[in-house]
């Protein structure tokens, strides 16, 4: 396949400074039945695609303006690399950082997180997690999550390149 689903029904092929092995479907199934998880069929489709990476548009705003970041790398579905969706599930949701229908998708230059609600209401949307007023034991208070984009597929719409 290798491309994404837009809303408006156009395919769209981000383009990457590095991505990392796609994966299969088998892999995802694997990945979402371990940790009991429904994916967003656009972020599949992105795992399949390129697997995360560096993508070459990388800036980004939260909706209320108030964050203006840059991901700097897509977390891979690979243990081999050192920052990995399962060991970030882990490290973030399984600890309790995050809230518990957040999987980290993603960090910025400052090691704030990307996430992307997997169940409840808020399913598909992406949000800013800004680590740096992290109290230890008490997780993420709600300050700090900031709404990105409503879907996955919007998300991407949104990367520009810095001036």
């Amino acid at each position: 396949m290798g491309y994404i689903l837009q809303n408006s029904g156009e395919y769209m092929n981000p383009e990457f400074e590095f991505s990392f092995e796609p994966v299969t479907e088998q892999e995802l199934v694997a990945f979402e039945t371990k940790n009991h998880l429904a994916l967003p069929k656009d972020y599949k489709d992105f795992l399949k695609f390129s697997n995360g990476g560096k993508s070459v548009l990388r800036r980004f705003k939260t909706l209320d303006k108030v964050v203006i970041s840059s991901i700097m790398l897509f977390f891979p579905l690979n243990k081999k690399e050192e920052h990995n969706l399962e060991g970030s599930y882990q490290k973030y949701t399984h600890n309790n950082v995050v809230p518990p229908n957040f999987l980290p998708i993603g960090r910025d230059p400052r090691n704030n997180i990307i996430c992307l609600a997997v169940s409840g209401e808020e399913t598909g949307r992406v949000y800013f997690c800004d680590l740096s007023h992290l109290e230890e034991d008490k997780g993420l208070i709600k300050e700090l999550i900031r709404l990105t984009a409503a879907s996955f597929t919007e998300f991407l719409q949104s990367l520009y390149k810095a001036e």
